[in-house]
């Protein structure tokens, strides 16, 4: 792990540590019809729900506080703020525009609040924009969502 990445990416919805949403992610967006509005959101809030309320392995949770402590020891602050920004693999290529479509957050600070956030930039490989659009251009495949915590900068300096 390099100061200021948070791993594993997630894959497809699930990484390390949310294997057991893979058999519900495939079932859910198996009939999955993007053009009934009603059902696009049940089925992206019931995925992301799986994300955000999955219980976050140990072992990268320590992690985690460890990156963030090491990042605020360079400010020499109990808690730095920082962005959580999500990466996908599938954002912004040459055929393909999700700008916009994933999650971050500006200004997270403290060890629960940061992986809450990245938990959420997780999640947001099913929001419905994102699953609407994944399904009009044919990209059902596995896809991968990373996380990058970068500390904030202090304008007022």
């Amino acid at each position: 792990m390099k100061l200021g990445q948070i791993e594993p990416a997630v894959q497809g919805g699930h990484g390390r540590g949310f294997d057991q949403a893979d058999t519900a992610v495939s079932e859910r967006l198996k009939g999955l019809d993007v053009d009934d509005p009603a059902q696009l959101r049940d089925v992206s809030e019931a995925l992301q729900g799986l994300i955000t309320r999955a219980r976050v392995p140990d072992d990268v949770r320590e992690a985690i506080g460890e990156a963030y402590k090491k990042l605020s020891q360079q400010q020499v602050v109990a808690a730095e703020f920082v962005a959580v920004r999500s990466s996908a693999t599938v954002e912004d290529t040459a055929q393909f525009s999700f700008a916009g479509m994933f999650q971050s957050f500006l200004n997270v600070r403290g060890e629960d609040a940061l992986v809450r956030q990245i938990k959420a930039c997780w999640a947001s490989l099913f929001g419905a924009r994102v699953l609407f659009y994944r399904i009009k251009q044919g990209l059902l495949g596995e896809q991968f969502i990373a996380v990058i915590v970068q500390k904030m900068v202090n304008a007022d300096r």
